[in-house]
């Protein structure tokens, strides 16, 4: 038992030995050792700054497809093909869309719904202190925060008595309550929708920020109940097309439809669109699910983080020839040192492992700088670019990792060749 602790401590101190000697040696030559772990720094610089813009990228675009609901189904109007704008004075109408018996039939006959939520944009002018704000209307009902996964900030959203008694109130985003009121509070006072006042009764936000039917920023819409909105301002709602003398009519702009559950979309889907082209003729909507999105995009990012990891490693890769072409002619350098160390008793498992140690260090230093360069470079894009970056433990020790594999399988064969060298020719030579 004594001979077996000998003999470790033996062993732990001709590594230590070994590992101060590689040190040695690469700090006599400080310049060309930096110089050969560039390739090994940029390498895991770029790895790890990849994977977490891709990871950051992913999370974001994930997220919002998810706040539209992997429940729902989506349904919008959109202009059907082969209708052409016109340039005369008249203005032409174009009538397109989904309809209110569109909703309720959906309503009515399909099974599994839990609920239908219209969506649609009034073309009215907003007043606020007697001046004229270009901000857009939204007419929707009392599901509309469950079904977009919105919240509430402020006050609250519409009820069912707001609903089934045509109230005049109404719901700000928060940027267009910042351009209404700026930071005074809001809440009980009043704004003019065309020449109707509606009562401010809450704040929404949408921390996702998705886009609205209209592609737009959702916190920067005024909210009212759909009801109050077809009393108030009538069923159908036409806008003027800019810059072309054509105007659109259309019900509504879209309908979120959620089902009871995941399980149900691809069915309720299927469905959807028969009925669709059974009732209109002509293409005027599109269906969008957000379930199917979700896994096309999952796989997308699968894809695009493979293909950056691989570029990353070969940046690796290259690394790690430089490494070894570096170590082939250091051997050559040090073939005097090498005889004279296999003279004094050396054997060739020590020069072997005194070479490769060399090699280890050279990458798993070149690793540490190259770790703390790639989280710079990473936080760089989110103060510059302001683009959400995710620095994953598992990207800097699978780095780590790497770097070290790397300088094992690069510095073998320098290492073997070292302590192949025949100890005589090694004294002779110059």
């Amino acid at each position: 038992m004594v001979a077996a602790g000998f003999s470790l401590r033996r062993k732990t101190m001709d590594l230590t030995f070994t590992v101060k000697l590689a040190l040695e040696n690469l700090s006599l030559h400080k310049l060309r050792s930096l110089l050969t772990m560039l390739g090994i720094i940029f390498g895991v610089a770029a790895l790890i700054s990849m994977l977490s813009i891709a990871a950051g990228a992913e999370k974001k675009t994930l997220e919002q497809i998810k706040t539209l609901g992997i429940e729902n189904i989506i349904l919008k109007s959109i202009k059907p093909l082969g209708i052409k704008k016109t340039t005369n004075r008249d203005v032409e109408n174009i009538v397109y869309g989904i309809k209110r018996k569109d909703m309720n039939s959906i309503k009515e006959v399909f099974s599994k719904v839990k609920m239908v939520v219209p969506i649609k944009e009034l073309n009215q002018q907003i007043y606020s202190n007697f001046q004229k704000k270009d901000i857009k209307v939204i007419a929707t009902t009392m599901d509309y925060l469950e079904a977009t996964k919105s919240k509430i900030e402020k006050g609250r959203f519409f009820n069912n008595i707001d609903t089934t008694q045509n109230k005049r109130v109404c719901v700000l985003g928060t940027k267009a309550k910042q351009q209404l009121f700026s930071y005074r509070v809001c809440l009980g006072e009043y704004i003019k929708i065309s020449k109707i006042w509606f009562k401010v009764i809450g704040i929404f936000e949408n921390t996702a920020d998705t886009k609205s039917a209209t592609g737009n920023d959702s916190n920067n819409y005024i909210y009212i109940p759909y009801s109050t909105a077809i009393v108030n301002f009538g069923d159908r709602y036409t806008k003027q097309e800019s810059g072309v003398s054509e105007s659109s009519t259309i019900e509504i702009d879209q309908l979120y439809i959620t089902m009871q559950s995941s399980d149900y979309i691809e069915a309720a889907a299927d469905r959807l669109k028969s009925y669709m082209q059974k009732i209109h003729k002509k293409t005027d909507y599109e269906i969008v699910i957000p379930l199917d999105l979700l896994r096309q995009k999952e796989a997308t990012q699968r894809t695009f983080s493979i293909v950056m990891a691989t570029i990353a490693g070969i940046s690796l890769l290259v690394g790690g020839i430089g490494i070894m072409n570096i170590m082939l002619a250091n051997i050559y350098e040090r073939t005097k040192e090498i005889g004279t160390r296999r003279a004094l008793g050396a054997k060739k498992t020590d020069v072997l492992i005194q070479f490769l140690t060399e090699a280890i260090l050279l990458t798993n230093v070149g690793g540490i700088i190259g770790i703390f360069l790639g989280v710079g470079i990473a936080y760089l894009v989110v103060f510059y670019a302001k683009w959400p970056v995710i620095i994953q433990p598992y990207s800097i020790i699978l780095s780590f990792l790497i770097s070290g594999i790397i300088g094992i399988v690069f510095g073998t064969y320098p290492a073997y060749k070292a302590a192949n060298l025949n100890p005589i020719d090694a004294l002779r030579s110059e």
